[in-house]
């Protein structure tokens, strides 16, 4: 029963997503469509022509920026609305964990994500559709080829390295939303405010843990210096990078697991409905 409750769970977020995010998907891909139309009227000595298509590339810019960050506030709107309004009231009635309901919350977000980037990537095959396109697609092909070429095996585990930081690095953002909205809804009043108030605290806190490592680091240079050299000397460049990388993959992990029980631990022992 509770394996069913989750899926109509997801099937119900996957639908208030699709209405949310439908119409922008279509108006960046209609904006992406007239631009290539523009296109067509190529004359690089027409300054009306300039005009217009100058426009246009701004305007479908502007439109991919919009679209991103869209799917960001829909993240957060379908998490504090359904979680922490009146609709908490039935959401918290379903025979569903608070596991649930975060999990089912983050990996809806996860796959739009995607679906908006799959969408940035169709829109941008429609605005540049041609040569240009296609000596694009040839310039990263020979680029890709290049890499693999010179650092071999390294290459695939560079992509699959950053791609994986790429997507957990997004579920910690999402859920560090999360975790503002969920400590920022045990204020009685302007709690959208104090989950902002949260953020902005919590990014300043960061920002000096951050410069406190850097001094750190500069004071203990040739400590720093000392290892990678070891691992240079031991093993290779291309080892130290991967360690680097798995690095960051830890961290985000870690980040992302105290967002999750600071969110969990929130709407468990501190839930305050509107």
């Amino acid at each position: 029963g509770g394996i069913q409750m989750v899926k109509k769970l997801f099937k119900h977020e996957t639908v208030a997503w699709l209405r949310g995010m439908l119409p922008m998907y279509a108006i960046l891909l209609g904006v992406a469509l007239l631009g290539r139309i523009v296109q067509i009227f190529e004359d690089g000595s027409s300054v009306p022509y300039n005009i217009f298509f100058i426009s246009s590339v701004v305007v479908y810019c502007i439109t991919i920026i919009v679209c991103v960050i869209m799917t960001a506030i829909f993240c957060i709107t379908r998490f504090y609305k359904n979680l922490f309004t009146s609709e908490g009231y039935l959401s918290f009635t379903l025979p569903v964990t608070t596991s649930n309901h975060i999990l089912t919350k983050l990996l809806t977000a996860l796959l739009f994500s995607l679906v908006s980037l799959a969408v940035v990537f169709l829109s941008f095959f429609i605005f540049m559709f041609g040569d240009a396109f296609t000596e694009i697609m040839k310039a990263a092909s020979y680029l890709s080829g290049l890499a693999f070429k010179e650092i071999g095996v390294h290459y695939i585990f560079y992509v699959i390295e950053i791609i994986l930081i790429a997507i957990v690095s997004c579920a910690a953002q999402y859920l560090l939303f999360y975790a503002c909205i969920s400590v920022g809804q045990i204020a009685r009043k302007n709690r959208i405010l104090a989950a902002f108030g949260v953020y902005f605290g919590y990014y300043f806190a960061m920002q000096m843990l951050g410069t406190i490592f850097i001094i750190i680091v500069t004071l203990n240079d040739s400590f720093f210096e000392r290892i990678y050299n070891y691992i240079v000397g031991n093993y290779s460049n291309y080892t130290f990078y991967h360690i680097i990388l798995c690095c960051v993959l830890v961290v985000d992990i870690l980040l992302s697991c105290l967002y999750y029980f600071v969110s969990h631990h929130m709407i468990k022992k501190k839930l305050n409905l509107e």
